[in-house]
């Protein structure tokens, strides 16, 4: 099990793997504001990606410094999940991010590391706890 990051209360500890096959820890964020997962081009760099491909969806995303964010293309990385299986992520790059990656709200629900809750009004996001777990 991976423990909770000291640094952010929504962001956690991740082993990636990049298309070098190099594993590289990185600080994930969880974003419910935003629907894709996002790469940093620093992050990309340092982990030695050798293939960006371009993004059809060129949405830019608004950071929480309400800056837009526009992706320079499309990584596809492998995380190692607790059980030592590895998962293939997609993540959009881009130029100016203040994260070394995030996991949008698609990824979090199918994946089950977050639960919407509609019971508590007061309690609408439920992390699963302190640890990465594989999904539902």
């Amino acid at each position: 099990m991976i423990p909770v990051s000291k640094h952010r209360p929504n962001s956690r500890p991740l082993t990636l793997f990049s298309d070098n096959e190099q594993k590289h820890d990185i600080e994930i964020v969880y974003d419910l504001g935003t629907k894709d997962n996002w790469m940093s081009a620093k992050t990309v760099r340092d982990m030695g990606f050798m293939t960006k491909m371009p993004d059809r969806d060129r949405k830019p995303l608004v950071d929480f410094n309400n800056m837009p964010l526009v992706s320079v293309g499309v990584v596809q990385a492998k995380w190692l999940l607790p059980s030592g299986k590895l998962e293939g992520v997609k993540f959009r790059v881009t130029e100016n991010g203040p994260f070394q990656a995030l996991f949008g709200y698609d990824f979090l629900l199918e994946k089950g590391l977050v639960t919407i809750n509609d019971d508590e009004p007061d309690s609408v996001l439920i992390s699963k706890g302190d640890q990465l777990t594989e999904g539902a």
